[in-house]
Formats: C-alpha cells, sequence, structure tokens
C-alpha cells in the first residue's frame, strides 16, 4: 500500500486491533519487586523501613547483585535524592548496611551544596534518557509544595515522576501512610493512580511486609522480608 492508499484509508482502520498485540516478557530491574522503566510506590508509616530498603535495592541495583534473593542486574546507575534524612544517619545506615565502596550509588542529600534539579526539569529528564538510571525519591512530600489532598495538584506532580519514567529511568517513590491505618498511603488519589506497581510496608519488629495494592504489570503479591545485619533476606529463604 503506497502513501496516496494509506491517507484514503480511515484514521481508525489504521488503529492496531486486539488480535496484533503481544505479550512481551517483562524486564525486571530487581526480580518480581521493580521492573525496568516502571514508577513504583512504596508507602508506609515511619519506622517501617521504607528508607532502609530503597538503600539495599539501590546497592543491588548498582552492583548487580541481589536483593532479599531477589536477583538484580546487570550494574547500573543509581541516583538516590534524599530530602528526608541527615548525613550522620545515611552514613550510619551505610555501615549497617556494609555497603562499601560503590561507585554507581550516587547519593544526592539535602547537605549536598549541588543544587537539587527540579522533578521535571530539562536536564533531570535528559539524564533520565541518556543514563537510564534508577532514580529514587525520599520521600514524597519533600519534592512537591501542593495540595496533597488534590487530585488535581498531585496529578502534576505524580505525571512528572512518570515523565522520568517514561524517558527511560526506573523511579522508585517513597511516601507516608496516613494516620488512618485502613488507608494505603496519605493523600489524593492521584498519587495510587499513576504508579505502575503501589507498596504498603508494615513492620513488625525486624519482619518487613511489602503488601501491593496496585500492579499494572502482573498479579499483585506480597513480599515478606526480614531486617539482618546483612540487609534483608527473604523470610523463609
Amino acid at each position: 500500500m503506497n502513501r496516496t492508499d494509506i491517507a484514503d484509508v480511515p484514521w481508525w482502520k489504521r488503529v492496531p486491533s486486539l488480535d496484533d498485540l503481544e505479550c512481551k516478557p517483562i524486564e525486571w530491574l530487581i526480580q518480581d519487586f521493580i521492573p525496568v522503566g516502571s514508577l513504583v510506590l512504596l508507602a508506609g508509616q515511619p519506622g517501617t523501613y521504607k528508607s532502609w530498603l530503597a538503600l539495599d535495592a539501590a546497592r543491588a541495583v548498582a552492583t548487580g547483585s541481589s536483593f532479599a534473593g531477589m536477583k538484580a542486574g546487570p550494574a547500573g546507575e543509581v541516583l538516590y535524592f534524599d530530602r528526608e534524612n541527615g548525613q550522620n544517619l545515611i552514613a550510619w545506615r551505610k555501615r549497617q548496611l556494609n555497603l562499601g565502596q560503590i561507585p554507581n550509588l550516587r547519593y544526592h542529600g539535602r547537605w549536598v551544596s549541588l543544587p537539587m534539579p527540579s522533578i521535571g526539569s530539562t536536564e533531570l529528564l535528559r539524564y533520565a534518557a541518556d543514563v537510564k538510571p534508577l532514580m529514587i525519591f525520599d520521600s514524597l512530600v519533600r519534592f512537591h509544595r501542593h495540595e496533597e489532598n488534590s487530585n488535581s495538584e498531585m496529578s502534576r506532580i505524580m505525571n512528572a515522576f512518570l515523565e522520568l519514567a517514561r524517558k527511560g529511568a526506573t523511579v522508585l517513590l517513597l511516601h507516608h501512610a496516613g494516620k488512618d491505618q485502613s488507608k494505603n498511603y496519605r493523600g489524593a488519589m492521584e498519587i495510587e493512580a499513576a504508579p505502575d506497581l503501589c507498596y504498603k510496608v508494615t513492620r513488625t519488629d525486624r519482619l518487613v511486609r511489602l503488601a501491593q495494592f496496585k500492579n499494572r504489570i502482573t498479579e499483585e503479591k506480597t513480599i515478606e522480608l526480614r531486617f539482618t545485619t546483612l540487609g534483608f533476606e527473604a523470610v523463609g529463604g
């Protein structure tokens, strides 16, 4: 069919049929936990080890090793944006997790003098497209000035995170749960609507449970982990 023939075909007939779709295999940054090129939300009450989980996952991706027995790799670039925690606390967590030297893991804490790029900035979008890193934001409330309970306002900030994923980054976004224990997260519904996967993190002593309450990638599941002096391990693993 030449160009003239195509132009004569109504646009709706050029829309692919459902029969043309193929089921492509899922590409995982960390097997069964974080898919490549996705936006993932990790929500929970303070003290549920969200930042510990993110830091140990960052180590696994940057070194191409595993996280709680879930394979990651090959080694890639990781950029951790932290507006939540102080320098001494992160240095202590680094020692506790025995992270060692990890050149691929860059940490932009609030103590760093270099200005932190805004979420929708051209330089951050270009970095996402060129490097295709894992980008971690700790935590959501520190990266916007919008009304958290407004869907219209939160749509703008969540779309900015989504755009980073569309450009090629994998985005892990940490967020708080509200006082209402029945809710999975705090704030507007748009916070849940935008991500590909959402996890609610709960903790009992050193046992950590990551229950998916949204999954666009595959079937929903729950991950149970134990926090040890060597990081996280699968319960029963």
